[in-house]
């Protein structure tokens, strides 16, 4: 028994022909219940064409496309599902060659030491696994989790910035205060001059 995408029972099988298809599967329900203009515009994008492209294609602004792939928890989520799905095919067909890849690799590795290194970096064993929502729900969660990181960094540079505004204002009482003494000083000593010079003449 496989598990699709979604996390759910989807039937026998077994292989990576199984998980590709089980993936395209969820890939293709959650295009197709895609609106029209997003259906195309998501077809393009995953077919290699650039977003601004896509979305000139289906007459919107590529702001709006943006908007769905950061917004719209369906469109997110298929978004994701397609991309997975392409990964997935693109590892299967790797994986029918890679007996002798391996094979070869593992020579070379075997005498450099650094080879061996940059194989692992490059396979990610030092990197904590990523995922990305592929079912609305768990999209519309990554999008609400998004929004409040972005609020907090909001309220974190509006706090920055109106502490930086006081201390600047401090700093300019400050220097108003003693620029107010000088004058004062200046003025006294002005007028102690004036009255010595009344006594002397």
């Amino acid at each position: 028994m496989t598990t699709d995408v979604l996390g759910k029972g989807t039937g026998t099988g077994s292989g990576e022909g199984a998980g590709v298809g089980t993936t395209a599967t969820s890939a293709r329900k959650l295009v197709e219940a895609l609106p029209e203009e997003q259906c195309l515009a998501l077809s393009l994008m995953t077919g290699g064409k650039p977003i601004r492209e896509a979305a000139e294609a289906v007459g919107v602004h590529r702001g709006t496309v943006y908007r769905w792939i950061k917004s719209d928890p369906q469109f997110r989520a298929a978004y994701n599902a397609r991309q997975l799905e392409q990964r997935e095919s693109c590892r299967a067909r790797l994986l029918s060659g890679a007996e002798d890849a391996v094979g070869r690799i593992l020579k070379c590795v075997g005498s450099d030491s650094k080879l061996a290194f940059a194989l692992a970096k490059e396979l990610g064993f030092f990197k904590a696994p990523s995922s990305q929502a592929i079912d609305p729900k768990q999209a519309q969660h990554e999008i609400v989790l998004e929004r409040w990181e972005e609020e907090a960094q909001l309220d974190r540079r509006m706090l920055e910035q109106t502490s930086a505004r006081k201390n600047r204002r401090l700093l300019e009482v400050d220097l108003e205060e003693e620029l107010s003494l000088e004058i004062e000083k200046a003025g006294n000593e002005d007028v102690a001059q004036a009255a010595i010079n009344n006594k002397t003449s």
